[in-house]
């Protein structure tokens, strides 16, 4: 009888722990299953970006020193670094007493060779023509007086009754009275046919000459008033009143800050994808507002040591947000296409094989590594060209590759 109760006993007991280890067994397999996060592979546009760092710099074209380009004192430099300055505005003054005497001194000589060019050109007034003819009758009338003189003389001296010398002197009187007469014509012929022809050219040559001297010392006087040639402002002042100035010291560099272009390095092999013209998006650290800019030019020359070519990009600065100098940042679209994609997190590398990329394929439960050709980065999604089709399911969480047919659990 107790053998009996005894092998009951030992039947029950085994039969316990079968059940409790069948019961144990089955909650460890469920435990053991992986917990994965999918994502569907799907087909979207996808865009490769290039980011450059740059720096700010004024146009070439939109900054110019004011130098003076005679030498002088300076006796006014009126904007300060950071003034805004208009075109044309009078920025610095020479010392300019020396080029005004000249200003003046040339007036008055300008002024006499046009009176006399003048004369030579009009002729003679009709009261100088008048004088003329006056001059003629009265030599005339004199000629006849001394005629008459003479012959009477001659009637004396020959009855002698006059000396000898006083005929002689009533000859020589007459004869200058007919010098006279010829003379006052041929004066009066000069008035009424005017000037020759070389007297005009010359008279017209020194007019010429004297506008030509007062317009050099105007220009000189004018060169002591320094403008701006742009609307802009000061960026550099490098001397003040009192110091002196000639053409190889400039005093002020304006530069016009509405536009200015960015100096970046493009990796080379991008060059051949960008093109003049092209669209960039301009960032300022610690400014969430964004700009535009344009590809200016692409350099040809190559920089051995960063495999870079430099790159300009225009960027209109209306507001003035850009600074010179400052370092920004260029996001420039490379290419955009529609194409197959999934999450950054899922592509597995490999230590051993760089170039190996690997995704896990979730099927029915079931994790399957496929190697997988990826192209673009577009922010969190990577471009698959090869080992996928639309509609898969990969995992996002494992950062490993699953073993092909190892059992999961789709969260």
């Amino acid at each position: 009888m107790i053998r009996i109760c005894g092998l009951i006993s030992l039947i029950v007991t085994t039969l316990l722990l079968i059940g409790c280890t069948k019961q144990l067994t089955h909650r460890l397999d469920d435990n053991d299953l992986i917990q994965v996060k999918t994502a569907v592979v799907h087909r979207q546009l996808v865009t490769e970006m290039v980011e450059l760092p740059g720096s700010v710099f004024p146009e070439p074209n939109r900054a110019a020193h004011i130098t003076s380009l005679i030498p002088g004192v300076l006796v006014y430099v009126g904007p300060q670094v950071g003034d805004w300055v208009q075109k044309g505005e009078v920025v610095v003054r020479l010392q300019d007493s020396i080029q005004r005497a000249q200003v003046h001194q040339n007036q008055a000589a300008l002024g006499l060779a046009k009176a006399t060019w003048d004369k030579t050109e009009h002729g003679a007034r009709p009261q100088e023509i008048e004088q003329a003819r006056a001059a003629v009758e009265v030599a005339k009338a004199n000629a006849l007086n001394a005629k008459q003189n003479k012959e009477r003389i001659q009637k004396l001296y020959e009855q002698e009754i006059s000396a000898g010398r006083d005929y002689d002197l009533a000859i020589s009187q007459e004869r200058i009275a007919q010098a006279q007469v010829r003379a006052a014509e041929a004066n009066l012929s000069m008035v009424l046919k005017g000037p020759r022809s070389e007297d005009r050219d010359a008279a017209k040559a020194q007019a010429d000459q004297a506008a030509g001297l007062l317009e050099q010392s105007q220009a000189t006087l004018n060169l002591t008033e320094l403008r701006s040639p742009m609307a802009g402002i000061v960026d550099e002042r490098t001397l003040d009143i009192g110091e002196q100035v000639g053409p190889s010291t400039p005093v002020l560099q304006v530069v016009d800050p509405s536009k200015v272009y960015v100096q970046a390095s493009l990796p080379v092999g991008y060059n051949d994808k960008l093109a003049q013209g092209q669209q960039v998006e301009i960032t300022v650290p610690g400014d969430a507002n964004k700009l535009v800019g344009y590809i200016s030019n692409i350099g040809m020359k190559l920089d051995t040591i960063t495999n870079t070519v430099p790159v300009q990009i225009e960027v209109t600065n209306a507001q003035l947000r850009l600074k010179f100098g400052a370092v920004v940042k260029a996001r420039i679209v490379v290419e955009r296409h529609q194409a197959l994609v999934v999450p950054k997190e899922s592509i597995i590398g490999s230590a051993d094989d760089p170039h190996r990329q690997v995704v896990n394929l979730i099927t029915e439960n079931k994790s399957k590594p496929i190697i997988v050709e990826t192209g673009i980065t577009d922010g969190d999604l990577v471009e698959i060209k090869k080992g996928l089709c639309d509609g898969d399911r990969v995992a996002v969480n494992v950062n490993y590759e699953l073993p092909e047919g190892t059992k999961v659990t789709v969260k």
